[in-house]
């Protein structure tokens, strides 16, 4: 089944990141449940690693940087879509404004997922399966918490998306943690 699941690329690039994104709002108030990023991000994380290790053995005539692209936007898509539903929501309360709720369901998540497209674009080359290329996933400035930031930047009011605090924990939790276990200290 796993196996599947790698090699179909309708699945891989398309269907996962779409649900992870989804998935991601979960750790977001009223639910509050921030575990749900430990498995999300190394999940979003190997599947562009392994659109990227693909493309330079098997499908190297696919055009691997439109995979990483589009793996990475429709993380966007469901991220977005999933958390900006009170925009709807709250379009209902006076009645000339009700003619902009599809607007807003489908023309925001399809404009804020560019973020995270470009973000897995930009660091999508670099990625290994490796604990390096993770934290490099994670916070160069193509990536995916700073991009967030720039969309917060330009698109004010979408504060209580800046999943880099979660992934700012992360690193803390890699180099306070597990780190200084792996390390041999002679005395």
């Amino acid at each position: 089944m796993l196996n599947y699941i790698l090699n179909n690329r309708t699945i891989l690039v398309f269907l996962i990141p779409f649900f992870l994104g989804l998935l991601t709002v979960f750790s977001f108030q009223p639910f509050n449940i921030t575990l749900i990023n430990f498995l999300i991000i190394p999940i979003f994380f190997l599947i562009l690693s392994n659109i990227n290790k693909r493309s330079k053995n098997k499908y190297r005539k696919k055009p691997y940087l439109k995979n990483l692209f589009l793996a990475g936007y429709f993380f966007g898509i469901g991220f977005f879509l999933s958390g900006t539903y009170w925009i709807s929501y709250s379009l209902t309360f006076d009645e000339n404004l009700k003619i902009l709720i599809p607007f807003s369901i489908i023309l925001i998540p399809l404009s804020l997922g560019l973020f995270f497209g470009f973000a897995s674009l930009f660091s999508g080359p670099f990625i290994k399966n490796n604990y390096s290329s993770f934290f490099l996933f994670c916070f160069i400035p193509s990536n995916l918490s700073s991009s967030l930031s720039i969309a917060n930047l330009y698109f004010t009011g979408f504060t209580d998306f800046l999943i880099s605090i979660f992934i700012k924990n992360l690193y803390y939790f890699y180099f306070v943690l597990i780190v200084p276990s792996k390390l041999k200290v002679n005395l």
